[in-house]
């Protein structure tokens, strides 16, 4: 990632690249709602102002999302 752009959605259909309203490095859940930093913790998200409500970790690792939203 080139230094000071933040993250960035990339619509691999259109290459058009959007960047995400983020203060941090965190990877969103496909329907924006979610995040994770790749600890074990997931916090919500707020597309529209792009606050996240960071919480508590989990135990475990490497938290993922799936496409489908269910496992």
């Amino acid at each position: 990632m080139p230094a000071g752009k933040g993250p960035t959605k990339l619509n691999l259909r259109t290459r058009k690249e959007e960047r995400l309203p983020s203060s941090g490095l965190w990877l969103p859940n496909r329907t924006m709602t979610c995040v994770t930093t790749g600890e074990p913790t997931f916090s919500p998200y707020d597309a529209a102002s792009g606050k996240t409500s960071e919480q508590a970790a989990f135990g475990g690792c490497e938290p993922y999302f799936t496409t489908d939203g269910i496992w």
